[in-house]
């Protein structure tokens, strides 16, 4: 079936580039990566002292990673309703958080699904296996593509939602391919261009590696201030592509969807 990719990309964009949107997105990313990363320091630290002392920091890693999980979920969904409803932030989390627990269970069910199959792909050769799980991690994504579409726009529960995603698909494979490959492809080319500052900065003390320098002594040639920068400004590369994925994915949905009815 055929879909207007231009317009879904260009409304797209616009969605991205919204201040309030961006500036949210961004915001909450930096706190999430920032509180992984104070978590793996306090683990680092950890490993000098008893085993104990151990797992209890890897304990509130695990903790920290789920807990960011959880509200990452919550935000990816907040900012799928937003793009449908057209409406305020505010408004979209609120709705959100009626759909919350379906839309958790849809995701934790996919990942459940997904993980079953890798456990059948290790049963084959290790190179064989490594093609068969390929394969599946591809046909399953593109599979259940829209399920969080499904869960929030379409108002579907858990099961009906992946069947829905999955009728999607079937009936439009070719529009399905597509959108995955646009999307991802957009989405790589920001955050790639958004990298150049990043490894500028950090190209110096890599190649000082390479040519024998000691990693201690390559660290201290570190610009903290550029290197900072480009960390920022990588993290809202990804909060651009996160919102244009975002973007173009419900946009291409509410097509499908649309010529469906």
């Amino acid at each position: 079936m055929k879909v207007d990719f231009r317009s879904a990309v260009s409304n797209s964009w616009k969605f991205a580039t919204n201040a309030k949107r961006f500036v949210l997105m961004t915001a909450s990313l930096l706190v999430l990566i920032s509180i992984i990363l104070v978590s793996l320091l306090s683990l680092g630290k950890g490993i000098t002292g008893d085993v104990a002392q151990i797992f209890q920091y890897g304990i509130g890693l695990v903790i920290v990673i789920i807990i960011g999980a959880l509200y990452f979920v919550f935000i990816d969904g907040t900012f799928v309703h937003n793009y449908s409803s057209k409406g305020t932030l505010s408004k979209s989390a609120g709705y959100i958080k009626s759909r919350y627990l379906t839309l958790l269970l849809a995701m934790i069910l996919t990942g459940i699904i997904g993980s079953a199959f890798e456990f059948f792909a290790k049963l084959f050769p290790s190179i064989a296996g490594a093609v068969i799980s390929f394969i599946f991690s591809i046909t399953l994504a593109i599979i259940f593509y829209f399920v969080k579409q499904e869960v929030i726009i379409g108002k579907k529960g858990v099961i009906n939602s992946l069947e829905g995603s999955y009728n999607i698909f079937r009936k439009n494979v070719s529009a399905v391919i597509l959108t995955l490959i646009v999307s991802a492809i957009i989405s790589l080319l920001i955050i790639f261009v958004s990298a150049i500052p990043l490894a500028i900065a950090a190209i110096g003390p890599i190649l000082s590696v390479m040519q024998g320098a000691s990693i201690a002594a390559a660290l201290s040639s570190v610009n903290i201030v550029l290197l900072s920068i480009g960390g920022i400004i990588l993290i809202a590369g990804f909060s651009l592509a996160s919102l244009v994925s975002i973007g173009i994915n419900t946009d291409i949905y509410a097509q499908l969807r649309k010529k469906k009815k």
